[in-house]
Formats: structure tokens, C-alpha cells, sequence
């Protein structure tokens, strides 16, 4: 279906995982958080205002605050959401640092890292 979708559909028809794949081949920035090189520029809005560095983390230690109490664009850019927004590259572990495909998943999301590398090291 991809070698399909490369020949003939490429800007006609979109198709959301084949799109991703594409623009890490050519070395385009990732249209979604999962893919780039660092996340945390997806937050989330809760209905009652809350604002969390990412809806994969609601949890109380990624609160950033409210938005009855605090302006959107100064939660962006708080200190704690600047250091969760870099913590996905920088917490990759020396096994995933050396994979010839980390252009393309950039370790994926931090979520996701529960497993441990074959030589041992947690993904966390």
C-alpha cells in the first residue's frame, strides 16, 4: 500500500502514518510531537483551565497551572516545560543515541519508554 501511495499519491491523498514515514526519510520536521526531536509543545487544556506539559502526562507533577490565573503563552514557556520538552532527547539511552533510524522516531514518545535496550540500560 505504501509503494502504492510514494508512486502515485504523495500530495493528492494523505494518509497520516505513511505522511510521518515520508517526512523522516527526507529529514522534514515532524508534524507531531511522537517524531521529534524534542515534545512538549503539545499541552494540554483541561475543561477547568488546568494546563499540562503533554496529554500523555496529566499527571500533578507535569501541572504547569490555569489559565484563569496564568497567561497560555507563559505556561509554554516555563521552566519546567522547557526542561520536559528537552528531556526526550536527552534521556535517551547510548543504545537508541547510536541507531542509524533515531532521525526518523527520535526515541518516540517518552511515554512509551518502559523497556530496557539489549544491553541493559532502561529507555525511561
Amino acid at each position: 500500500m505504501f509503494d502504492e501511495w510514494i508512486k502515485t499519491d504523495v500530495g493528492q491523498i494523505y494518509v497520516m502514518n505513511f505522511e510521518w514515514a515520508l517526512a523522516a526519510c527526507l529529514r522534514l520536521p515532524s508534524g507531531i510531537c511522537l517524531f521529534s526531536k524534542d515534545c512538549g509543545r503539545a499541552l494540554i487544556l483541561e475543561h477547568n483551565g488546568d494546563v499540562y506539559s503533554c496529554d500523555h502526562f496529566m499527571y500533578p507533577e507535569y501541572l504547569l497551572g490555569n489559565l484563569q490565573q496564568t497567561d497560555f503563552a507563559r505556561l509554554a514557556n516555563f521552566p519546567q516545560q522547557i526542561k520536559f520538552d528537552a528531556s526526550k532527547s536527552q534521556a535517551l539511552p547510548n543504545y537508541c543515541q547510536q541507531c542509524e533510524f533515531l532521525f526518523a522516531c527520535h526515541g518516540d514518545c517518552p511515554k512509551k519508554r518502559f523497556a530496557h535496550t539489549p544491553d541493559g540500560a532502561n529507555q525511561a
